[in-house]
């Protein structure tokens, strides 16, 4: 027997996520578009305009359309409960209010700086990839980001800092950042994240600033772009 070719196993990976996020998807509650979330059954019956077997069908088709592009539709995804950054200049301060936060790396006559991300995934949901937008007014050179476990009771996101930050436990995955948009990073089974940039020593005058600017809550401007776990 013929062994699948790459081609057919990404196929049936994506009906696979296509059929766990249908299971995912809840008789009551939920969310409506734009928000990032699984939407009830009653919300798919009613978009697709009629039958219990016509919105299963419906669900499939369009999840099935946006895995095989290379996107986790937002039916598929669930916000991640906390984000932070933390700031080596600002070693004592704590983030957790901001709208924005900040991967980065700085540098200028002044001196450099290097900001971090943490992020808490929920703790009832199995963890699969993490989706975050990359917004186009921190990107002045492309770079690796690097995604860390870190133990999820060692900080509390309200007050952790650059000082007091967790040691990261493994590289859980890593993805080259070169334009705006989603970018998706495999994360499992960790439930708590450290992003930083792989190069965290610019010199020269061509590396006065490397960084990335990720939205951290919805904001005006950029609605929808809080970052998400898929389910």
């Amino acid at each position: 027997m013929a062994r699948p070719s790459a081609g057919q196993r990404a196929v049936r990976r994506n009906f696979r996520a296509s059929c766990d996020c249908f299971n995912k998807q809840p008789i009551d509650g939920g969310v409506e578009p734009p928000a990032i979330g699984p939407r009830n059954r009653a919300w798919w019956f009613t978009d697709s305009g009629g039958t219990d077997i016509r919105y299963y069908n419906y669900f499939m088709h369009k999840t099935l359309l946006s895995y095989n592009a290379g996107t986790v539709p937002d039916w598929c995804k669930i916000p991640v409960i906390e984000d932070t950054f933390i700031s080596r200049d600002a070693p004592d301060q704590n983030f957790s209010g901001a709208t924005i936060f900040y991967v980065t790396v700085e540098s200028d006559d002044n001196g450099s700086d290097i900001n971090r991300a943490l992020i808490k995934a929920p703790s009832d949901d199995p963890q699969y990839a993490l989706s975050i937008y990359a917004l186009p007014s921190a990107i002045a050179l492309p770079g690796w980001l690097l995604a860390y476990s870190v133990d999820e009771t060692a900080y509390d996101n309200g007050a952790v800092t650059w000082n007091t930050q967790p040691d990261p436990i493994s590289l859980l995955d890593q993805i080259y950042l070169d334009s705006e948009g989603w970018k998706e990073l495999n994360i499992h089974p960790a439930r708590a994240i450290l992003l930083q940039l792989e190069d965290e020593s610019p010199t020269g005058d061509d590396l006065k600033f490397r960084g990335r600017s990720f939205v951290a809550v919805d904001t005006v401007g950029h609605p929808n772009k809080k970052p998400s776990i898929s389910i």
